[in-house]
């Protein structure tokens, strides 16, 4: 199966790289940018994702709680937050919205692939 991936991050390169790195990736993955939680939003109207890809530095209040009411509306989107650093309690506040993982925005590709892997699964 081909997997839809939405990557949301406001910084375009970063998540540009991303979708370049994922997409060349041999597990057939399909992706899509956004840089703002309104441009999610009308993707999710598309009913075309998967899995969403979300900074953890992205430019919003409340993110976590406004990634809960998205995540409640769209029950069979995957959510995976991904941050520089991820100390115990980020990943336990994550999980606690609805996240379904917690990766590192590392250049470690390998383990985020697992991640997505394992959250689709």
């Amino acid at each position: 199966m081909n997997s839809r991936i939405l990557i949301v991050d406001a910084q375009k390169e970063q998540a540009q790289l991303l979708k370049d790195i994922l997409e060349s990736a041999d597990f057939g993955y399909q992706c899509r940018l956004a840089d703002s939680l309104e441009q999610v939003k009308d993707r999710l109207r598309a009913k075309n994702i998967d899995v969403m890809l979300v900074d953890h530095a992205l430019p919003e209040e409340r993110l976590y709680e406004k990634l809960q009411r998205l995540k409640l509306k769209n029950r069979a989107v995957r959510m995976i937050m991904l941050a520089d650093e991820i100390s115990p309690e980020e990943a336990v506040k994550a999980r606690d919205h609805f996240m379904e993982g917690f990766c590192s925005k590392s250049e470690d590709y390998p383990a985020l692939i697992n991640t997505i892997e394992q959250v689709i699964e």
